[in-house]
């Protein structure tokens, strides 16, 4: 009888599709194989945040900029030169006078660089704050804003700074500070420029030039210093002890 009951269980193995999944079934429940599958995703994420904290630390970093342009001057310090009309009202008052104007002035935008400056490697830019209300135009000569503006090649300035010029305001193009005393300098170069050629001199290789200049420039500051007696510093027009080159600024 025992045989008889073992061929009954083969037969339901073979031919009975119902009930031998039943067994299986289980099986594939218990192998952790699909959870596992959920975990690793859900685990992916997770590294998620780290990169989007990571991502967020430069934008601190982007807002350096902004102290740059902070650093910008609000004001430009400057020199104005007065025509003879304003020195002879501010009768013993220098005729050069240290000046401020704003650093987005539109003297930036409109004005052109006068020329012998700007080829000696120092440009700067000329604004007319004196108009052409009087009556006798000598009042308005401004013999300095003048030779700023002489040719490099013909040594005259043309009509429009031989006459009526008023008083001006001088400023750097680069918005750099720039002294009395180094636009003295720069004038009185342009002066020297001008009567050579005007004279018909051939000028030296050098001379328009950042080179030709500095070593005129160290030259000139030290026969100041013997006859100035200025001692107020850099705002004083008669101290010539320390005056920075226009280069160092």
């Amino acid at each position: 009888m025992a045989p008889i009951d073992y061929s009954k269980w083969d037969n339901l193995d073979t031919d009975s599709e119902s009930e031998a999944p039943s067994k299986p079934q289980p099986k594939p429940a218990a192998a952790a194989a699909p959870p596992a599958a959920r975990k690793a995703p859900v685990a992916t994420p997770a590294t998620a945040p780290p990169a989007a904290t990571s991502t967020s630390t430069p934008a601190p970093s982007a807002a350096n900029p902004p102290s740059t342009y902070n650093a910008t001057p609000t004001a430009v310090q400057g020199v104005m030169l007065r025509c003879n009309v304003d020195a002879a009202e501010h009768g013993d008052a220098p005729s050069w006078l240290a000046t401020t104007i704003a650093a987005d002035h539109d003297v930036f935008y409109r004005a052109a660089p006068a020329p012998i400056p700007e080829m000696i490697g120092i440009p700067l830019i000329i604004d007319r704050v004196r108009g052409l209300e009087e009556e006798t135009p000598s009042h308005l000569d401004n013999a300095m804003a003048t030779a700023l503006n002489l040719d490099p090649e013909s040594g005259r300035a043309p009509a429009s700074w031989r006459k009526n010029v008023g008083t001006v305001t001088v400023v750097r193009v680069d918005k750099k500070p720039l002294l009395v005393q180094q636009l003295e300098a720069i004038v009185k170069y342009c002066e020297l420029v001008g009567d050579k050629l005007v004279g018909g001199q051939a000028l030296p290789r050098d001379m328009l030039s950042r080179r030709g200049f500095e070593a005129w420039f160290e030259t000139y500051c030290e026969e100041q210093k013997g006859v100035r007696t200025g001692t107020g510093g850099e705002g004083d027009v008669e101290d010539w002890r320390e005056v920075r080159s226009p280069y160092e600024m």
